[in-house]
């Protein structure tokens, strides 16, 4: 029961990182980072939205919404960055 728990936090804890790490890469200049950037956030959307989907709490929908506006916000300044 408890490494059910561990594996739970490890899940949840991968979901809602991805997207501050998602936003500290579309910071950086290269295109490798660039490209992983959107790799990653568009990973944190998808773990975001299966987390606020697929478990009936609020603080998960809410931790899922979270991620994903992170990854939202990731992609439009990855977005941004290469246009100018």
């Amino acid at each position: 029961m408890e490494s059910l728990a561990i594996l739970v936090a490890v899940i949840v804890l991968t979901i809602l990182s991805l997207g501050p790490i998602a936003i500290a890469l579309s910071f950086v200049p290269h295109a490798a980072a660039r490209i992983g950037a959107y790799v990653i956030a568009g990973c944190s959307v998808v773990g975001g939205l299966w987390l606020a989907t697929a478990v009936d709490s609020s603080g998960a929908r809410i931790m899922g919404l979270i991620s994903v506006a992170f990854g939202a916000i990731a992609i439009w300044n990855s977005y941004r960055r290469s246009q100018s």
